[in-house]
């Protein structure tokens, strides 16, 4: 029982390290997968380590082969254990299969942590090794990967990227005391948090309001960080003023603004030549979100970040598109003033301790609770993202 024990505590340890290389590489990836692979001895000792390089490539089991390989430890992973975020792709691409690699090289076993819904892998990765008699151990830590990995999942499965909201309020739930007036309510480590969370998604996405009454940069500002996402601006009558941060510098940091046909001409040519690209959406003059949805899909945007207004995250979570809240409340009372989300749906639970119900559209766990400085940090996914991809390896952060 004692072996069985030290073996499933080695596989933690090992995970979690597999697990932090593919937070590496979040936000970095293009349309391929975060992922996190850690080598290890048959003696339990460390030998290598990698994430997915940016823009997809090479993958993660690659990488640390390759540095197994450099290191001269090459032979130490024969008989080893390969720890790995996603299931190894099995197609021949632009890269060699990382199944087969890792075949090739010699482990005597393989623990991974979500199985790739990728129709060309899908169970074929996982297949190859099996045929060289490879140990498995399937869906290890599921919930964890699957934190890192869900834009890619939703991608394949769903056709959008998954949408993360970001709220920043009072304690008693307002986001500003009046309309169109910029207030700030969090600290320095909650801002600093935030920075930290833009850049590990593919995009920041905010409407015209928000622009309008801010004038935000949507940049991570955090040193030593160089990943910057890209900026998705709703604007159907096109009113971001040229003289905006998110302009100014749309020719280094790319910024896209959905318009419709309202938007004037003469002004979409002047931020055209500003270097923001216009994605036009046709119809009666609205933006709809299924279908921006399948558009950021298709231009391989995995995880997109929501830091709007009330309602753009009213929408949202009408739509039925917010996956995940990240809810960061100030512990300053405003007493009246703008709220989160418009209050008939304020009201259906959006202070409840334990889960936050948006009538038929969603209902939101509480999964992780944090104090940033004072402030209070608390984040909701999805009831049937949990549901349907939860996993008995459950532990705290």
């Amino acid at each position: 029982m004692s072996s069985v024990i030290g073996q499933h505590e080695n596989d933690k340890r090992w995970m979690r390290a597999a697990l932090a290389e593919a937070r590496k590489a979040e936000g970095r990836t293009g349309t391929n997968p975060p992922v996190g692979c850690v080598l290890i001895s048959p003696d339990n000792k460390l030998i290598a380590a990698g994430h997915t390089k940016p823009n997809g490539r090479p993958h993660a089991e690659a990488v640390a082969l390759a540095e197994a390989g450099s290191a001269g430890l090459a032979h130490r992973v024969v008989g080893g254990t390969a720890y790995v975020t996603l299931e190894p792709c099995a197609h021949h691409g632009k890269t060699p299969p990382c199944a087969e690699a890792l075949r090739d090289a010699g482990i005597a076993r393989l623990v991974y942590a979500l199985n790739d819904p990728d129709e060309r892998v899908n169970g074929k990765g996982i297949a190859c090794l099996r045929a060289a008699s490879v140990e498995i151990a399937s869906e290890f830590m599921t919930e964890f990967a699957l934190d890192i990995t869900s834009g890619f999942i939703y991608n394949k499965l769903k056709n959008r990227p998954f949408f993360t909201s970001k709220i920043a309020t009072s304690e008693d739930g307002f986001i500003a005391k009046a309309a169109g007036e910029q207030y700030w309510l969090t600290g320095d480590v909650s801002r600093r948090f935030v920075h930290d969370l833009r850049s590990r998604v593919d995009a920041v996405l905010t409407g015209s309001g928000t622009v309008l009454a801010d004038n935000p940069q949507m940049t991570c500002r955090v040193p030593g960080i160089g990943h910057q996402p890209h900026r998705i601006i709703l604007d159907s009558s096109a009113r971001v003023p040229l003289s905006s941060h998110l302009v100014r510098d749309a020719s280094d940091i790319p910024v896209l603004i959905i318009h419709g046909d309202a938007a004037d001409r003469t002004r979409l040519s002047a931020l055209a030549a500003c270097g923001v690209e216009l994605i036009h959406c046709r119809g009666d003059g609205s933006i709809k979100l299924d279908w921006l949805a399948g558009i950021l899909a298709s231009r391989g945007y995995q995880h997109v970040l929501i830091e709007a207004g009330t309602i753009l995250n009213t929408a949202f979570l009408h739509a039925g598109l917010t996956d995940r809240i990240y809810w960061l409340k100030s512990p300053e009372i405003l007493g009246e003033g703008v709220s989160s989300v418009m209050s008939k749906i304020a009201n259906a639970g959006i202070n409840s301790d334990a889960t936050m119900d948006f009538g038929p559209t969603a209902t939101y766990v509480r999964t992780r609770s944090a104090n940033l400085g004072g402030d209070n940090l608390s984040c909701w996914q999805s009831d049937s993202l949990i549901t349907r991809h939860s996993a008995p390896d459950k532990e705290e952060r």
